[in-house]
């Protein structure tokens, strides 16, 4: 999909016309960094909706993009109507398939190879063997830990509480979950051959494919460990069609109250990522050679993306940079998104490397205050400088401000009414939607 098609222009503009009516503002930063011509791999990040994410990348890149879809959303009425029009590529995600067992699981400590799952009220018999025939017996177990999902292919089961595994877990988990008892899911082993080809036949065709390499969207304020899958297709692609041209050009997604009617987000484009030859080559080696090389090379775009992009341990830290970013906010700065986005990732890199000074933590606990007085009194950071005002202008401002009220609201009341209806059954789905979301999900925080 070198060119537009017309299905691809009708979904561009339809998307165009959405981003300008749920945004107020949406800056692009970056965009003439985009190669003109050659394959390109597109990374975005972090991905904090599944629909909103491809619109806003989508209308914002001067080349046609093709995204990676899950297969799942696909097969969805109207999502996956867009899907097909935009040319997306099927992806069959072993999560969507996960099926909740009952009991805990840890590795036998006295088993030196990390293959043997001792279980605790574990029911392997019942549960796991009938989930391995629906999928011709080709299934492992999942396990959850620090935002990771790590899984192992089964071998054989024992009894309701031994089961032997093909491969053993991550080296990262091995550990833990010889001291540590977790739950667990079993899910298919999906060969993964098909969508590896479908991917190569659109980069050899000079096409650009998107992908949000975090896996699944979820609302926390960093990103998510990246998934291995889009360093397979660029160093795979690269050792088929050596002397191809393929850049990573990592995206990043910064947004204002993401689930805020009218909110203002800003998309950076970075510079895009060569491919080393050295690393390639190390993944035609195989085995152990493949693994590091893979490792390298999604350490280098998660790098990339960290500069794109603000990145705080919790929700809580990011509140207290924007309330300092908002407190400092050079003249410059007022009402130009894409600097303030900057500031922050400043503000981030000067508090991660001096939070345990002294001076940092009394900061934080003064603004933690601010914040408290702030919600109490029920005003922004941009009404405080304003409050000590003389009686005179406060009963003329507000006699001004009810004036408009009265008169706008008389006129908007229609339009309320008639709306009404509509905005209340979103308002019920919405929520619905996002309690189904953080439900399916082992990153998710509210699903919003």
């Amino acid at each position: 999909m070198t060119e537009y098609s017309w299905s691809y222009r009708f979904v561009f503009w339809f998307f165009i016309i959405l981003k300008k009516v749920f945004f107020r503002d949406v800056i692009i930063r970056g965009s003439h960094k985009i190669p003109k011509n050659g394959s390109i791999i597109f990374v975005a990040a972090p991905h904090c909706n599944q629909f909103v994410d491809p619109i806003i990348l989508i209308s914002s890149s001067p080349r046609p993009i093709g995204f990676l879809m899950a297969a799942v959303s696909l097969k969805r009425k109207i999502v996956g109507f867009f899907g097909r029009m935009l040319n997306s590529i099927p992806v069959e995600r072993a999560q969507d398939y996960a099926k909740k067992c009952s009991g805990k699981i840890s590795i036998s400590p006295i088993n030196e190879n990390n293959l043997l799952l001792i279980g605790e009220n574990t029911s392997f018999l019942n549960e796991v063997t009938s989930y391995k025939q629906n999928f011709r017996n080709q299934a492992a177990i999942m396990v959850s830990y620090q935002k990771e999902c790590f899984c192992a292919p089964i071998d054989r089961i024992l009894n309701d509480y031994e089961l032997v595994l093909k491969k053993p877990f991550d080296h990262k988990i091995n550990s833990i979950l010889k001291s540590e008892k977790f739950s667990f899911s079993v899910v298919p082993l999906i060969d993964q051959s098909t969508l590896y080809t479908a991917v190569f036949e659109r980069l050899s065709m000079n096409s650009c494919i998107g992908i949000f390499p975090e896996g699944g969207s979820h609302d926390r304020a960093e990103m998510l460990p990246l998934k291995a899958g889009v360093s397979v297709m660029a160093l795979g692609y690269l050792s088929l069609y050596p002397n191809s041209e393929l850049k990573i050009v990592p995206c990043g997604l910064n947004y204002f109250i993401a689930n805020k009617y009218r909110s203002r987000a800003v998309i950076e484009f970075g510079d895009p990522l060569d491919i080393p030859t050295d690393l390639v080559a190390d993944f035609k080696l195989g085995d152990e050679k493949k693994r590091l090389a893979i490792e390298k090379h999604l350490k280098s775009i998660a790098d990339a993306l960290k500069a794109v992009t603000v990145n705080v341990p919790d929700i809580e830290t990011l509140q207290i940079i924007q309330v300092a970013r908002r407190l400092y906010r050079p003249e410059e700065t007022h009402n130009k998104p894409d600097l303030q986005i900057e500031l922050n990732r400043r503000f981030v890199k000067g508090y991660i490397k001096y939070q345990d000074d002294l001076r940092i933590v009394q900061l934080r606990k003064s603004i933690s205050e601010y914040n408290s007085l702030l919600l109490a009194f029920g005003i922004k950071d941009h009404q405080v400088k304003n409050t000590q005002i003389d009686n005179i202008t406060l009963i003329s401002q507000l006699s001004y401000h009810i004036s408009v009220l009265i008169i706008f609201g008389l006129i908007s009341l229609p339009g309320f009414v008639i709306n009404f209806p509509a905005l209340f059954l979103i308002g019920r789905i919405s929520k619905k939607k996002a309690v189904a979301a953080k439900k399916a999900s082992s990153v998710k925080i509210h699903g919003k």
